[in-house]
């Protein structure tokens, strides 16, 4: 043990006196000291190897639940998703369907089926069947055959070929399937039904299923078909947002194979069964790990747990316990061999004391021999190992200090910490822990130290206050490769954000760009048709020329029409991502603006918002989220490292060119003003620039920028010096 004597002065050893009568005290008390301790250490050791195998089997469990959630995760996404593109669309067609459904149907092998079935009654069957098959189904037909009041045919099945007997196939006429249509009509979400043999052999299936909403008010199914109704359409049911259902149908022994097979090399450590219920209601299982198999009469359970998880109304229940072998070895007998050698180390220790006990002299060689052991030690030792005062002043340390700081280990001895330490206010931070650190403690600090070469160098100190020998023991390890790599990591992750936001801003103006040029293309295209039938009105049929001139004008018109068409339904946004342009007031975005700003961009701040000279009913047009969260952000950065500040922000009309000027001005803060310039500078190039960015503050202003340019507008920065720091936005007047 290393003790403030032994470092400080290796030459120097206590000389008491012991009388004779007490001589043998010492080896009593190593007798019992050893006895407690080789006691102690089989109890930690035990408790230790306890610890350790509930650890690598909660990994264990951990993972094949982790796998388990995220694979019925991604089956509910897909689900989820077709019931987004059903409620955001007037129709679903068969392409588009097949679209969304094919991607996640081919990446996972075990999904037999991802369909669509409509709820039909008996008077809609004739015009359903009709739709289908203009839907390229020729062979569409409703089986099983009979007269049903009410039928939930399927619709577009996924993969097509190997489901081809799926289509037209009427759910409601299988027991399984009716119980899941009404469950998802009453849940109003994902319901997952038991496992059962729907397609013959052994092949069992587990089925989820989803309602599917979609527009009410305009069917283009029934547009097609040339219905004049209007309180009913072709797929409408007495609910009123009831329109059918999507499934999506697993392969149960493939999925769990799949899923939580022997695939992950900490699965040998467990056995576990997956159970559910079957349709029967009783529990049931439905997959066993490999390593079942080896279960023996010989087979002892160490440690067991049960974890469930909740699929819309179905709950798979797994239950883990150790593999067989799990826990052998000799680490269950490492105890023991602890106890045995600390006994043995104990009996060895008493006999040497016995024999030199009587010699003053070798008690003094025997210290000298300790001392020089742990100067050995602390030599060779790669990490700084070092002793201060309680003030902080460098006692001793270790020649680490010349490999890693290139200092002499003397040179520095008696100079306080602080001459070294690299940052505003560090010393007083690292006086305040030592302060409040508890008594012969360690506690961890990182701090940037600087080098004799003029360079920084992370150490990761362990400081341990010893109020009884009046110092600090200490130990310094270089971390700074350590610490590049993580400051590495969190740029790359900037750089991705950044990136995946212009990213966003760029699809939204390819896709504006598609939506305007196929509109104006379709206009066209219009004018375009509709004189060529007024030249077909005037042409001269007996003109065989004429006539082949005027039939392949019109094919070649109606071909373009419908590209332009297709390119329309191509540009339209349909994951929600797209930007929701429409008119509201700026009050409300600003008041938007300071409440993200309070609870997301700076909490803890005190950062005050003034609103001047700004018209009570002014408008605007864009996406009031987008301009709100752009704004806080813009807020934040310009209070940046300030714990009170004051945001001024006005806003005027120019009706000249219909937009509307935001001026947002903040107090003075000297780092936001050095980064705006950085920013002004390497905004062209802002991603391969961040890692001059300070506080992120180039960052969250590049974000902000991109989120403006989503909805028109554009912002500037500028720095104004002592009178503070300013942004300009412009952003579209709403029309009134």
């Amino acid at each position: 043990m290393f003790t403030a004597n032994s470092v400080l002065n290796t030459n120097e050893i206590e000389k008491k006196g012991r009388s004779s009568i007490f001589k043998y005290l010492p080896i009593a008390f190593v007798l019992v000291a050893g006895i407690a301790v080789s006691i102690v250490g089989k109890n930690l050791l035990d408790y230790k190897t306890e610890s350790d195998r509930q650890a690598e089997f909660d990994k264990s469990v951990s993972s094949v639940m982790s796998r388990m959630e995220n694979s019925l995760g991604e089956q509910e996404q897909t689900l989820t998703n077709l019931n987004e593109l059903f409620k955001a669309s007037v129709q679903v067609v068969r392409d588009v369907f097949e679209l969304y459904s094919t991607v996640p149907a081919k990446s996972n092998p075990s999904i037999l089926s991802i369909a669509y079935a409509s709820n039909v009654k008996q008077s809609q069957l004739s015009d359903f069947i009709y739709y289908n098959r203009s839907e390229r189904y020729y062979d569409y037909a409703i089986h099983p055959a009979g007269n049903r009041p009410e039928m939930e045919p399927v619709s577009y099945v996924i993969p097509y070929e190997k489901n081809s007997k799926l289509s037209g196939f009427d759910l409601l006429s299988n027991p399984v399937f009716a119980d899941l249509v009404k469950r998802a009509r009453t849940n109003k979400g994902i319901v997952v039904s038991p496992m059962f043999n729907f397609r013959g052999g052994d092949t069992n299936s587990i089925v989820l299923m989803i309602e599917a909403e979609r527009h009410k008010e305009e069917s283009a199914a029934g547009s097609a078909i040339g219905s004049d109704q209007t309180d009913e359409s072709l797929f409408q049911t007495s609910s009123s947002k009831f329109d059918g259902v999507i499934f999506v149908e697993l392969d149960a022994q493939k999925f769990f194979a799949n899923t939580i097979g022997d695939s992950v090399g900490t699965d040998k450590n467990i056995v576990f069964d997956c159970l559910t219920t079957d349709l029967m209601n009783k529990t049931t299982k439905v997959f066993s790990s490999k390593n079942s198999s080896l279960i023996d009469p010989s087979y002892k359970q160490i440690v067991t747990t049960e974890k469930s998880i909740a699929v819309g109304n179905r709950t798979f229940t797994l239950r883990f316990a150790n593999a067989p072998g799990f826990g052998s070895g000799m680490q269950a007998y490492m105890g023991w061999a602890v106890f045995g050698a600390g006994i043995l180390s104990t009996l060895l220790f008493s006999g040497f004391l016995l024999s030199v006990i009587t010699s003053k002299q070798r008690a003094l060689a025997l210290a000298n021999r300790i001392t020089a052991s742990n100067r050995r030690i602390l030599e060779s030792s790669n990490d700084m190992i070092a002793v201060f005062d309680m003030s902080g002043v460098i006692k001793a340390i270790n020649p680490a200090v010349n490999d890693i700081l290139g200092y002499d280990a003397a040179s520095i001895e008696q100079h306080h910490i602080s001459a070294y330490l690299i940052g505003d206010g560090v010393n007083q931070e690292l006086a305040d822990k030592i302060k409040h650190a508890t008594d012969e403690t360690a506690f961890p600090y990182d701090v940037r130290m600087k080098a004799l070469n003029g360079a920084s160098r992370w150490i990761s100190w362990s400081f341990t206050p010893s109020q009884k020998d009046g110092v600090i023991y200490a130990v310094g390890r270089d971390v700074t490769e350590a610490k590049i790599a993580e400051q590495q990591i969190k740029l790359k992750s900037k750089q991705v954000e950044l990136a995946e936001q212009i990213a966003l801003e760029a699809n939204e103006f390819k896709s504006s760009f598609l939506m305007r040029l196929t509109d104006h293309l379709r206009d066209s295209l219009t004018d375009t048709l509709s004189g060529l039938h007024r030249i077909s009105s005037q042409i001269d049929f007996s003109d065989e020329k004429q006539l082949k001139f005027l039939q392949l004008a019109n094919h070649s018109s109606d071909q373009l029409f419908n590209i332009v068409n297709d390119l329309l339904d191509v540009a339209q946004d349909r994951d929600g991502t797209s930007a929701d342009i429409k008119a509201f007031s700026i009050h409300d975005g600003i008041r938007s603006a300071t409440d993200q700003l309070a609870n997301e961009f700076a909490k803890g701040q005190n950062i005050r918002v003034i609103k001047e000279d700004i018209h009570p009913n002014l408008m605007i047009k864009g996406d009031s989220s987008l301009l709100s969260a752009a704004l806080g952000r813009i807020f934040a950065v310009m209070s940046e490292g300030m714990s009170a500040s004051i945001i001024t922000i006005n806003a005027e009309e120019n009706t000249y060119e219909s937009v509307v000027e935001i001026q947002i001005l903040s107090m003075q803060n000297d780092l936001v003003a050095e980064m705006i310039k950085k920013y002004n500078v390497c905004s062209r190039n802002l991603i391969d620039s961040l890692h001059e960015d300070k506080e992120n503050i180039m960052f969250r202003l590049g974000v902000a920028s991109s989120q403006l340019r989503r909805i028109s507008a554009t912002m500037s920065v500028e720095t104004l010096g002592s009178d503070g720091n300013v942004a300009l936005i412009t952003i579209p007047m709403a029309k009134q």
